[in-house]
């Protein structure tokens, strides 16, 4: 082949390269702004990949693969091209918010967000859409902020009506939040302070229940001090009663039986010498032994006194006694009473705080649930605010609608 021939080979190829890449952006680009994205992709992918530096290719295509829900792929051509995106780089970063807040990654989509913001203080889009991230997020005090700023920047915007309504809305959740989480701390207050009044109750009970032992115990020694003091009595008087019949000079006292069998005996005797004594003399005897039987008489009334005496204080003492036992069986038994009305108190208290706790869990459950449902219906309505992709040089791809969500009715 001869140069000149090689020549325009090369040339032909390399404007035929170049007018396929012109060739693939343009058929990319018309069926981009048709809001044909299954069309354009493979057209915009030839572009990006011929020529590495057009960032409306590359911009396109992340919009075609947000469309498309290949969420990830849009997410590698804007990271790709964001630190050189020059002045698209406010499009690039509001995009891969989008990317990412469409994948339910809010951290990510709330940082690139805010740094479109950073870059253009005037982005309202950026505002709206960072507003939905804070409420995927759950701060919900600064998605108001968020809204409220895009309300400003765009007071013309169709969605206005709406986003004061979802405004509304969530400072009334908020409000509410604040009220349940204020009953249930009183809730739980309540139970602890039931709690502690049932242990006290116990606490109460069980001292009272030793003291009432303690109290027995005291009882029993007592009885146990008067039963030893009593056999220390009459031991005392046992041997008082020994001393006494013993006399003087520890010489025994005759037995009152005794003497009068014997005095008979002597009188009979004393007949048989009276004829050998003289009257004088027997006037004597006489009058011995009248005083002695006068004494063993008196000592004979005295000991059956004495016994009867003993006898009544023993009888006494017994019904004392029994009277003191009555008295501690009566006590045991209010005691015992006693015991066990704190004893079912105390059941009765814990069986009350059981069921608070249980109303108090069932209803702090229900209330999450709803919680929940009514943060879903606002996560929702949120999503349904979300601005849509940052295009190129003012191009449209789709119109961005307003959409509407089945449980909206509820933002009142």
């Amino acid at each position: 082949m001869s140069r000149g021939r090689a020549l325009t080979v090369c040339v032909f190829f390399f404007l035929g390269s170049w007018a396929f890449t012109q060739t693939a952006f343009s058929k990319g680009e018309r069926f981009f702004v048709d809001n044909k994205p299954k069309e354009a992709l493979p057209f915009l992918e030839a572009a990006a990949a011929e020529e590495p530096d057009n960032t409306a290719a590359f911009l396109y295509l992340g919009i075609v693969y947000l469309q498309l829900e290949q969420y990830d792929a849009a997410i590698a051509v804007y990271s790709q091209i964001l630190p050189k995106g020059g002045d698209e780089a406010v499009a690039i970063a509001y995009n891969l918010g989008n990317a990412y807040y469409s994948k339910g990654a809010y951290t990510e989509a709330d940082q690139y967000y805010s740094q479109a913001i950073e870059l253009d203080p005037a982005y309202s889009s950026a505002y709206l859409n960072r507003a939905n991230t804070k409420i995927g997020l759950g701060y919900t005090r600064e998605a108001i902020a968020d809204y409220q700023q895009y309300l400003a920047l765009a007071p013309q915007s169709p969605k206005r009506p709406r986003i004061e309504r979802l405004i509304a809305f969530i400072k009334a959740e908020i409000a509410a939040d604040e009220r349940r989480r204020a009953v249930v701390e009183a809730q739980a207050q309540a139970a602890a302070e039931a709690q502690a009044s049932a242990a006290e109750a116990k606490a109460a009970a069980a001292a009272a229940q030793a003291a009432a032992a303690a109290a027995q115990a005291a009882v029993a020694a007592q009885q146990a001090l008067a039963a030893q003091a009593e056999i220390e009595r009459q031991t005392a008087a046992r041997q008082s009663a020994g001393g006494q019949a013993g006399g003087p000079g520890g010489q025994t006292t005759p037995d009152p039986a005794a003497q009068t069998a014997a005095g008979s005996q002597a009188g009979v005797q004393g007949q048989t010498d009276t004829a050998s004594r003289p009257a004088a003399g027997r006037q004597t005897e006489d009058r011995g032994a009248a005083d002695a039987e006068t004494k063993t008489a008196a000592a004979v009334k005295a000991e059956q006194a004495r016994q009867t005496a003993e006898t009544q204080r023993q009888q006494q003492q017994a019904r004392q006694a029994e009277a003191q036992r009555q008295a501690e069986i009566r006590a045991e038994q209010t005691r015992q009473a006693t015991a066990a009305r704190q004893a079912a108190a105390v059941q009765r208290r814990e069986q009350e705080g059981r069921e608070a706790e249980t109303k108090r869990q069932t209803e702090t459950a229900r209330q999450a649930a709803e919680a929940e449902r009514r943060r879903k219906l606002v996560e929702d309505v949120a999503s349904s605010l979300q601005a849509a992709a940052a295009e190129f040089t003012g191009l449209s791809a789709g119109s961005d609608t307003v959409q509407t969500y089945d449980n909206e009715f509820e933002l009142k």
